[in-house]
C-alpha cells in the first residue's frame, strides 16, 4: 500500500473520513455501504502513516462507524413501518468511548420511551437485527459476547434501564459489575439523547457514593495486569498461534480504559473517552497532575504501537488482531512500551492502596 507524503499539509485537505461520510449520507443501500465501509482500512492506514494520534483516529473510525449506523437505520425506517414511538441506538465499548479502530466489533443497545403499545418490542427487536445484520455486512462483525439490541437484556424501555442501572447499583454483584463497565460507557448514536443520557449520569451519581458498587468495580479495574513481568521484563505469550508477542488491548489499553472508568465512577465524572476522564480526573483532584500525564501518555504509546501493528498487518494483507511480536518492535518501541506498561502498574498499586486504606 502507497504511503501518502508525509510533507503533505493538514491545512490544505480536509478532516480525515470527511468525505466518506458524505457519502455514506447519500447511500441507498447496505450493499453500496458496504463497499463504503470496505474503504475504512485503506483512511486507517493513511493516518497511521501521517503521524495522526491515537484520539484522531480514534474519533474518525468512531465518526464512521457512527454514520453507518445512522443510515442503516434511516434504511430501515424507510422499509419498516413507522416508528412505534420515540427511542435512541447505544453503543458502548471502544464505539462508545470514540476509541475504535477497524480492528473491531458491535457494541450496541437501544432504549424507547416507556408507555408505547405492547407490539412496540418486537418492532425494536426487528430494527435491532437490521442494523446489526447490516453492521456486520459492513464489516463490524457482531458482538461474539452478545451485547446486541437483538437481545432482551441491550434493549429496554426506558423505565426498564434506570431499574437495571439501580439494581446493579444498589445490590452489587460481581458479574453484573463487569457489566456496568458497558453501561457506562454506553453513548446516543441516533435517536432522543433525553431518553438515555439523564440515566446515564443519574446512574453515576448512585455509583460514586454506594461504597459497595465503587468496591467491586475496583476489583474490576484491576483483573487485567499490565503484559510487564519481573524485574520490568516484558511478558510475552509463551505458546500457540501468538508466541513472543503481547496482546496491546488485553495487556495495554483496557488496564487503562478500565483505571479511568474507575475515577469516573468514584467522581462522579461524566466524560466517555479514556483521555478525557483521565484529565477530569485530574481536574477534580482524584488523580495527581503528573500521574495523570504519565497515563495519558501510556495510552497514546500502546494505542499508537498498536495503529502501526494493524497499519502493517493491512499493507500485508494478513488478518488483524491486537498482538504485537517483539521481535518486529525495534529497540525504542520495546522501550517505550515498556515504561508505559510500568505506568499501568504503578497506577493500579496506588488503586489498590486506595482500596485497601
Amino acid at each position: 500500500m502507497h504511503r501518502p507524503d508525509m510533507t503533505a499539509n493538514p491545512d490544505d485537505t480536509p478532516a480525515p473520513g470527511q468525505a466518506l461520510r458524505q457519502r455514506i449520507a447519500a447511500t441507498g443501500t447496505t450493499s453500496e455501504l458496504a463497499a463504503i465501509a470496505r474503504e475504512f482500512r485503506a483512511l486507517q492506514c493513511q493516518m497511521t502513516w501521517l503521524g495522526y494520534g491515537a484520539d484522531m483516529q480514534g474519533r474518525t473510525v468512531t465518526g464512521l462507524v457512527d454514520a453507518l449506523t445512522s443510515r442503516l437505520i434511516e434504511l430501515a425506517e424507510a422499509q419498516m413501518t413507522p416508528a412505534p414511538g420515540p427511542y435512541a441506538w447505544l453503543a458502548c465499548g471502544s464505539q462508545g468511548r470514540q476509541e475504535q479502530t477497524v480492528h473491531t466489533d458491535q457494541d450496541n443497545a437501544l432504549i424507547y420511551a416507556d408507555g408505547l403499545p405492547g407490539e412496540a418490542d418486537a418492532w425494536f427487536q426487528r430494527l435491532g437485527e437490521f442494523v446489526t445484520d447490516g453492521l456486520a455486512a459492513c464489516g463490524v462483525s457482531h458482538c461474539p459476547g452478545g451485547v446486541s439490541p437483538r437481545l432482551p437484556h441491550w434493549r429496554r424501555s426506558r423505565t426498564s434501564w434506570r431499574q437495571l442501572f439501580r439494581n446493579t447499583i444498589d445490590q452489587p454483584e460481581r458479574k453484573a459489575v463487569m457489566l456496568a463497565s458497558h453501561y457506562f460507557d454506553l453513548r446516543v448514536v441516533h435517536g432522543e439523547p433525553a431518553l438515555f443520557e439523564p440515566l446515564r449520569r443519574e446512574a453515576l451519581e448512585a455509583a460514586s457514593r454506594n461504597s459497595r458498587f465503587l468496591s467491586l468495580a475496583t476489583d474490576n479495574a484491576l483483573r487485567n495486569a499490565p503484559a510487564l513481568g519481573l524485574f520490568g521484563r516484558l511478558r510475552r505469550v509463551w505458546s500457540g498461534a501468538h508466541a513472543g508477542s503481547i496482546n496491546l488491548k488485553h495487556h495495554g489499553l483496557m488496564p487503562i480504559t478500565q483505571l479511568a472508568l474507575n475515577h469516573a465512577l468514584q467522581g462522579p465524572l461524566h466524560p466517555l473517552n479514556t483521555l478525557e476522564r483521565i484529565h477530569a480526573a485530574a481536574d477534580c483532584g482524584l488523580l495527581p497532575a503528573s500521574s495523570a500525564r504519565d497515563l495519558a501518555l501510556a495510552y497514546n504509546t500502546i494505542a499508537d504501537l498498536r495503529h502501526r501493528h494493524l497499519a502493517r498487518q493491512l499493507e500485508e494483507g494478513r488478518e488483524l488482531d491486537n498482538f504485537l511480536p517483539l521481535q518486529t518492535a525495534c529497540w525504542l518501541e520495546r522501550r517505550q512500551l515498556k515504561d508505559a506498561l510500568a505506568v499501568i502498574g504503578t497506577a493500579q498499586k496506588a488503586l489498590k492502596l486506595g482500596q485497601a486504606a
